[in-house]
């Protein structure tokens, strides 16, 4: 997405007749600080939308009295176009996007704005999905990148035992099987090789069609991937940390974090030699953003 964006939707709004030209100002500033920080991905769309506003005295000192305060407006119901309503509600999604994280603070004050905007909550529920797959995507394919097919397999390996830790797969959770697939060509014999030792399938619950069928399709086999048959990987302390929090987002995604899993990614980061207080920093800071902290 452009800077320039904002612009042209604050533009599209001016000389409206009514408030929603401060109204969409407050929001995307709201969106700006909702997770209590302004990400340097961040600040040239606030300079950007200072900029759009600098004709507006009023509305410019709106949004600096938000970013004063540094937390999200209160924003009443606003009359507007289904398609102009829209539009703002993309815009600034995207603008929560732009620092590769969609934090729950962020979900949640855009949820009450497209509630407010007169956006029906399914269509709200389905944008907010959609950015988060495509998060999930790039993040993801940065993890890729310069990963030798060693390499990829042994993370193909991890996330599967990552998936099945607590032996239930949950409808957020089926989403990464994907990318097994693109991460190794044998991820059918992967499947295989898990069914002896996770033999619980009974208890998998809450399946798309489509997963039944592929939990169904595992077979048995003699073989049993255990964490302790995996090498020790020379990751630099960047990847490790960016594999760590992919399985962590992977094992909190369905808002349920226990003890297995707890003790499954400690054992993957000692394969990592990562550093036991940067995961435990790691942990909070990915309980922070996915709202599960008490």
């Amino acid at each position: 997405m452009s800077t320039q964006q904002i612009e042209k939707v604050i533009g599209l709004l001016q000389d409206d007749g009514s408030n929603i030209e401060l109204w969409a100002a407050e929001f995307f500033t709201g969106v700006i600080v909702a997770d209590g920080i302004i990400d340097p991905a961040e600040q040239p769309y606030l300079e950007s939308l200072l900029k759009s506003t600098l004709a507006k005295p009023d509305i410019n000192r709106s949004i600096r009295k938000i970013l004063e305060a540094k937390k999200p407006p209160q924003l009443e119901t606003i009359e507007v176009e289904p398609d102009i309503a829209k539009k703002i509600f993309k815009c600034a999604l995207e603008i929560c996007c732009c620092d590769d994280e969609l934090h729950y603070t962020e979900i949640r004050f855009i949820k009450e704005a497209g509630e407010s905007l007169g956006i029906p909550p399914l269509e709200v529920h389905v944008m907010i999905d959609q950015s988060i797959l495509a998060l999930k995507a790039t993040s993801f394919d940065e993890l890729l990148t310069n990963l030798n097919e060693k390499e990829r397999y042994w993370f193909a390996i991890v996330i599967l035992k990552v998936i099945f830790a607590d032996e239930k797969v949950s409808n957020k959770e089926f989403l990464y099987f994907s990318d097994i697939y693109d991460l190794t060509e044998d991820a059918d014999s992967l499947f295989n090789e898990m069914q002896k030792e996770f033999s619980c399938f009974d208890d998998v619950y809450e399946l798309t069609d489509e997963a039944e069928v592929l939990v169904n399709t595992m077979q048995e086999d003699s073989m049993q991937l255990t964490l302790d048959k995996l090498p020790k990987m020379n990751f630099d302390s960047k990847r490790s940390g960016q594999i760590l929090k992919y399985l962590l987002t992977l094992t909190m995604v369905d808002k349920d974090f226990d003890e297995r899993e707890v003790d499954l990614i400690q054992k993957i980061a000692n394969l990592l030699e990562y550093d036991r207080q940067q995961l435990k920093e790691l942990i909070e800071s990915t309980k922070n953003a996915l709202g599960l902290l008490s």
